[in-house]
């Protein structure tokens, strides 16, 4: 029913809102949906004012819809340098959820950048541990790398890693952050082979860690 004037070679833009009867969830497979626009039919005329119809389907961007979108925040470790052989907190961040729902962890991946600035060492990081708020909840996720080789034991990520991939077991999100509060997360792990500037090796070893952004 719409009706409005476009003079030739000028444009007009029309808002498009979507009024959501129920919050969307995912228990009744309504959250996570394409909602994505459709223009249908247009009706259009000449200078002469003669009129004619188009019926070509013109498809809007991707529009997803969600009852809630987490906030992930990266927090400082508090340890400065890798000690061989001992444990220490290799990556923190934090999940915040909105007051408008609760959000539920299924996995996260962290990318991995080695630095190996001494004379061919053996860089590696073992026996990775996560934790929730403090507890350690290592027994309810699978730690892997790209390859899908578990990292959890004395066989961790190496030089040849390019990715920690943390996945809650079974097929259900095992971690939900209630609406409105921020769950934090952290993995240990125990650093192998860095060299910490010595006589031979002046320059120190390094990885880093981030969540990278999807494209």
């Amino acid at each position: 029913g719409l009706n409005f004037a476009v003079p030739s070679s000028t444009s007009k833009r029309v808002d498009l809102y979507w009024n959501l009867i129920s919050d969307p969830s995912a228990t009744n497979a309504s959250w996570n949906l394409d909602a994505a626009a459709t223009l249908d039919y247009v009706k259009y005329a000449d200078s002469q004012g003669a009129e004619s119809t188009d019926g070509t389907d013109r498809a809007g961007n991707v529009t997803l819809v969600y009852r809630a979108v987490p906030t992930l925040t990266k927090v400082a470790v508090s340890n400065t340098k890798n000690i061989n052989g001992s444990t220490m907190d290799v990556y923190k961040f934090t999940v915040a959820a909105p007051a408008s729902g609760a959000v539920h962890m299924k996995q996260f991946k962290v990318d991995l950048n080695w630095s190996d600035a001494g004379t061919a060492d053996t860089l590696e990081v073992e026996s990775l541990k996560l934790y929730e708020n403090g507890v350690d909840i290592t027994s309810t996720v699978a730690i892997k790398d790209q390859t899908g080789g578990t990292v959890e034991s004395t066989s961790g990520v190496s030089e040849a890693s390019t990715k920690i991939l943390v996945t809650w077991d079974d097929d259900t999100e095992e971690s939900t952050t209630s609406a409105g509060t921020t769950t934090t997360y952290l993995l240990t792990g125990v650093p192998q082979g860095f060299n910490v500037a010595g006589a031979a090796d002046v320059a120190k070893d390094a990885v880093s860690m981030q969540i990278v952004v999807d494209t």
